[in-house]
């Protein structure tokens, strides 16, 4: 009798674009604030970036089909601003159910950032599904234009299950 242990093996999730020159993936534009997802004057991989007024709780919204959390561990992207604005990182569900957010201050230069669902205080067994990722002026004032590009989820890197036993005689 031949004992093999034999390892399945799960393929890693690919991290997923939101935004790299324009959207991908089937996200869609669903902002409520003066935007252009297409200028080339200020951009961190060119040829464009999104630019934006954070103003009056003003907020980029982008939506997708209800995606499950364990596909990702989180939002990767690069922003710049002039070093004061307050903006909200938030995820939702259900397209007006807000499941998670984090409060962040936006860098005078280029800079990448990653935010782990832990971070937005996010419990993944609770709300199993996202379909929104909004980026909201977290002041209710007139703020300087903030800069976003390469928006994307972090795909996980699911691990191995254990191998199975298979007995050949």
């Amino acid at each position: 009798t031949l004992v093999f242990a034999i390892a399945a093996s799960a393929a890693p999730v690919p991290n997923q674009i939101v935004y790299d020159n324009d959207l991908k993936n089937f996200w869609q534009d669903w902002s409520w604030t003066a935007h252009d997802a297409a200028q080339t004057a200020v951009v961190h991989t060119p040829p464009r970036a999104i630019s934006w007024e954070a103003d009056g709780w003003g907020a980029l919204f982008f939506h997708h089909a209800l995606q499950p959390f364990t596909n990702y561990t989180g939002v990767r992207f690069w922003h710049r601003g002039n070093g004061a604005q307050q903006v909200r990182l938030v995820i939702y569900t259900n397209t007006s159910v807000e499941i998670g957010s984090l409060t962040l201050t936006v860098p005078a230069t280029w800079t990448q950032r990653v935010v782990t669902w832990a971070e937005l205080g996010i419990n993944t067994s609770t709300n199993p599904r996202f379909d929104g990722i909004l980026f909201a002026d977290n002041s209710g004032s007139n703020q300087p234009t903030v800069y976003l590009d390469v928006v994307e989820l972090v795909g996980a890197n699911l691990p191995h299950p254990p191998p199975t036993t298979v007995a050949v005689s």
